[in-house]
């Protein structure tokens, strides 16, 4: 398992290499209005370039995002990891005792979090990110992981390549390897408001499971995809990945699902309007009403792959290749 299936790190090459060849040609002079059951609509592009609203921090690749009411955790190649303590307004580094690339990033509250990533590795922090610990040590034999996410202190999943999920009951003392019965990279982990979990994947991978991940059902898409994101949306999910794929789900199976782009989607959030905000290759982002899918589409500069996003009181805060970007809401028109 070499370390090149990370599906963010060098985000176009890297997603295009798992599950189809070529270029993808996209319109990088329009603005779209799109509606799946109309035709599309054109006109020029809204730019960011000249915005004074706009603050870029830390520099460099960074992979994941999160947040809690007071603070917010960025992670990145290299081991590196920054912190935020007013909204993102300035950052400060973590300090990690590793080298290599996290992928993932969540925190239980404003103190206690994890991040994982590259040979297996798995840190905790308890002081927001300031400082970080291994609890999970990496070796080159272990596949990477790409997404980590825990209940409460003691019980976390962490999934990844080559299908793998593992599990914790003890804090991340230890960790129960399970294996699902596909061949597949496992991208995205998720919690919906009524305790279900959700992971999608490389080849139209999506499971689900009521019992914190001891056992998993498989969600069967009537089309093949790529999922590269889930986000919960209520007691249902959303999933966004390969060549524009925007699709709804709940436990029984699809909802809907609609074609909003000719590239891919790498990540997605809700707003607390009610906003879904789609985020991809090249700096391009996609917004829409509150059940509505009615999507409008801009880019941030420098147009280079989004991986993560998250809402901040006044802004979003998007990382990737480009490293951090704070955009505030009245200059993406949110």
């Amino acid at each position: 398992m070499g370390k090149n299936h990370h599906p963010t790190k060098t985000i176009t090459n890297n997603f295009l290499s798992l599950s189809f060849c070529g270029s993808i040609i996209f319109l990088t002079t329009t603005f779209l209005l799109w509606n799946p059951h109309n035709d599309l609509q054109k006109t020029d592009f809204q730019s960011l370039k000249n915005s004074n609203t706009r603050t870029q921090l830390p520099r460099g690749t960074f992979f994941d995002i999160t947040k809690t009411e007071k603070t917010i955790v960025a992670v990145g190649e290299h081991g590196q990891v920054f912190y935020s303590r007013n909204e993102g307004k300035t950052w400060s580094k973590g300090e990690t005792p590793i080298d290599l690339s996290l992928t993932s990033v969540y925190l239980l509250n404003d103190n206690l979090g994890w991040a994982a990533g590259y040979d297996g590795v798995i840190l905790k922090t308890v002081d927001g990110g300031a400082n970080w610990e291994i609890l999970k040590n990496p070796s080159l034999l272990n596949p990477p992981l790409f997404s980590i996410w825990f209940k409460n202190e003691m019980t976390g999943l962490a999934v990844g390549a080559d299908s793998l999920i593992y599990r914790t009951i003890d804090g991340g003392i230890n960790w129960n390897l399970f294996k699902l019965d596909i061949q597949t990279h496992l991208y995205s982990l998720v919690e919906t408001n009524d305790g279900t979990l959700w992971v999608a994947g490389d080849n139209h991978a999506l499971f689900l499971s009521h019992d914190l991940g001891l056992t998993w059902k498989k969600i069967q898409p009537p089309f093949l995809t790529s999922f590269f994101k889930v986000i919960p949306l209520s007691d249902k999910v959303i999933t966004c990945g390969l060549r524009g794929r925007f699709s709804v789900w709940n436990s029984s199976g699809l909802i809907e699902t609609h074609i909003v782009s000719d590239e891919n989607i790498l990540s997605a959030l809700q707003l607390k309007n009610g906003q879904i905000i789609l985020a991809g290759q090249r700096g391009r982002i996609l917004s829409t009403p509150a059940n509505q899918w009615l999507f409008r589409a801009s880019k941030i500069p420098p147009e280079q792959d989004i991986s993560s996003l998250i809402e901040v009181s006044d802004a979003l805060i998007f990382v990737g290749e480009f490293g951090i970007i704070h955009i505030l809401k009245t200059d993406l028109e949110l």
